[in-house]
């Protein structure tokens, strides 16, 4: 139970030796920036050992901005994306209009294929998360699917916000297509955090947003810290005001084929799925949604990697 009032499902019954064992951060990492995007993990580093979560990314926009971000393709995972700080203006993959605030998270199941893109923008300095899920067979070819929650309906327990998963008894909003947890936390100065995983959850990892906080070591805002393999309990101690994004899963045990902006878990699926993403350009293209020279550069794209 957290000293925060925060708590979670009851702790499992540990070994004596396992309640005196803390678990060691085997990796940390400030990431690699590029313009307004630094990624922290991508599926062919930190994805292999930390799968089912295959990328994770930062990208903070300081102040009022417009661009357009070009159509591009994605299958075989879902992405969860949540904004921290500020206001995005984007589209959904139909191209309606859609608006992220602090605190609200966007959910895309890619499944067999979808595009999206178009033009962004923000009004104030802007600063979200994004992180890709590799998905299981039986969910890398489903249709995809779309949903955007506001702060407002992202369910609360204590201090943490369940944007995946289920914790505390508490569920996310969107039932979640793989075996994990992902939590957005806030701590004051001085508070401490238990988090106890789902028995079956040997992955965890914690990225801190804001401030800095003591997990047996001290991790810092901008960083990610990714834990041993194991199954114990991690508990954790506000140096400063804080906040961190964790998440928590069982290790997939499917291999990770890559492509273009996808990932598959079999050579045969990644195939289908191009086809399916070729068709769908095609379409896009004809009513006018997809410029050509964005078709043919993802085209390219995908084909580069066959």
């Amino acid at each position: 139970m957290s000293e925060t009032g925060d708590s979670h499902s009851a702790p499992r019954a540990l070994t004596e030796q396992q309640q005196h064992q803390r678990r060691k951060i085997v990796t940390r990492t400030k990431g690699r920036t590029n313009g307004p995007i630094t990624q922290f993990v991508g599926p062919s580093d930190l994805g292999q050992s930390m799968k089912p979560f295959v990328m994770l990314a930062r990208y903070s926009v300081p102040e009022k901005a417009t661009f357009n971000y070009p159509m591009h393709p994605h299958s075989g995972i879902a992405s969860l994306a949540m904004i921290v700080e500020g206001t995005l203006h984007s589209v959904d993959s139909k191209g309606r209009p859609k608006v992220l605030q602090r605190g609200s998270v966007e959910w895309l199941m890619a499944g067999h294929g979808i595009w999206h893109g178009g033009p962004v923008s923000t009004i104030e300095p802007t600063c979200g998360y994004l992180m890709w899920f590799a998905l299981p067979p039986e969910h890398e070819l489903a249709p995809p699917a779309e949903a955007f929650i506001d702060a407002r309906n992202t369910p609360a327990e204590g201090a943490a916000r369940v944007l995946l998963g289920r914790f505390n008894g508490t569920e996310s909003v969107w039932p979640a297509p793989v075996a994990a947890t992902c939590l957005y936390v806030e701590l004051g100065e001085g508070d401490k955090w238990h988090y106890d995983p789902p028995e079956s959850h040997d992955v965890l990892w914690m990225m801190v947003c804001a401030g800095s906080l003591d997990a047996g070591e001290s991790v810092r805002e901008g960083e990610l810290a990714v834990f041993e393999r194991a199954s114990q309990s991690v508990n954790l101690v506000a140096r400063s005001a804080c906040s961190f994004i964790l998440g928590s899963a069982r290790f997939s045990p499917h291999d990770i084929v890559e492509s273009h902006s996808s990932v598959h878990t079999s050579l045969a699926a990644l195939r289908q799925a191009e086809d399916e993403i070729a068709r769908l350009g095609e379409q896009l293209n004809a009513q006018g949604r997809l410029p050509a020279e964005q078709w043919e550069s993802a085209m390219q794209k995908m084909r580069s990697r066959r």
